[in-house]
């Protein structure tokens, strides 16, 4: 709680200074490259109903000002290391394969010409945005789902364990909220919870700007997995993209958890290019540390935070 109330006073007290004209030296190495996070994007009018989704104005601004310090890049460039030597290098990623991936970010991003990886899964929806979006305008309906499962604790806690059942619970859990949200909700909340269809994906593939990557079929803790269900859970993102004749060119863990024994075993299938969330020592040629994007802060203080890798 003290480290979230000390960054909120710098981030207020480094825009405050930039409203006046003062500018933050950045530690931005030429050569360097960096991985960024993003998930999903909605309308400046539209409700932040938790830290994945960011304004379309504010992802304005800082793919304005990514564009100002960086050499942005594709997947396929930092996969084989094709980086500027005279700035620093970015790739940016989403996560998750939101139909507002294509609707509010793809226009943003064939303005500054910059490339882009979306993640994919083949849920239909995912259970932490259901979770979100009832907490946010069906309340009651995190009380009954609490009943039903058994649980007791606040919202942070549920997704805590949530994240750590296997396929048939997260299953059973996703399509108990899927059909208990009204219908009027589940309209409202569309920016939410639509992923894209093969359809979209198919058309996204033919842009020079996007590219793909696996995600895991049912965004599972792949931590929590045996050897046979992780293999099972990466062939099916393989097959539905193979039968769409879209190439996968990375591999992104659900909730960026990974050990050394997930990293060799997905090498194993083939992804030699991985991201998750590690620390310096952990990373390795294969698996790669990705920095979440925050949708709270200003553009300057983004970019403070990507040329130190952390808030």
């Amino acid at each position: 709680m003290r480290k979230k109330v000390e960054l909120k006073i710098k981030w207020f007290l480094v825009d405050f200074l930039c409203f006046f004209g003062w500018r933050p030296k950045m530690n931005l190495k030429s050569g360097a490259v960096k991985a960024l996070l993003f998930h999903g994007v909605c309308l400046d009018n539209e409700p932040l109903i938790n830290g994945r989704f960011i304004h379309l104005s504010r992802l304005d601004k800082l793919l304005q000002a990514l564009s100002a310090h960086f050499h942005l890049i594709s997947l396929e460039d930092y996969k084989t290391n094709r980086i500027s030597m005279s700035k620093p290098s970015i790739v940016c990623t989403f996560d998750d394969g939101y139909k507002n991936n294509l609707e509010l970010a793809l226009p943003l991003f064939d303005k500054y010409n910059i490339p882009f990886a979306i993640f994919c899964n083949n849920v239909p929806h995912h259970l932490m945005d259901l979770l979100d979006i009832a907490n946010y305008w069906q309340p009651t309906l995190i009380e009954t789902f609490k009943k039903q499962f058994d649980l007791l604790k606040s919202l942070p806690h549920i997704k805590a364990h949530c994240k750590v059942q296997n396929a048939e619970v997260v299953s059973e859990m996703r399509n108990y909220l899927w059909k208990n949200l009204s219908p009027d909700v589940k309209e409202k909340s569309k920016r939410y919870w639509e992923l894209l269809s093969d359809a979209e994906i198919s058309s996204l593939s033919k842009n020079k700007l996007v590219s793909f990557g696996n995600h895991g079929a049912d965004h599972l803790s792949y931590t929590c997995l045996t050897e046979k269900q992780m293999l099972a859970d990466v062939k099916a993102v393989d097959k539905r993209f193979k039968q769409m004749a879209v190439k996968l060119k990375g591999f992104a863990y659900p909730y960026s958890e990974s050990s050394y024994r997930t990293i060799s075993l997905v090498n194993k299938v083939g992804y030699d290019l991985q991201f998750s969330e590690l620390t310096t020592n952990e990373t390795t040629l294969i698996a790669k540390n990705r920095l979440t994007i925050n949708p709270f802060i200003s553009a300057t203080n983004q970019l403070i935070a990507i040329s130190k890798d952390q808030y």
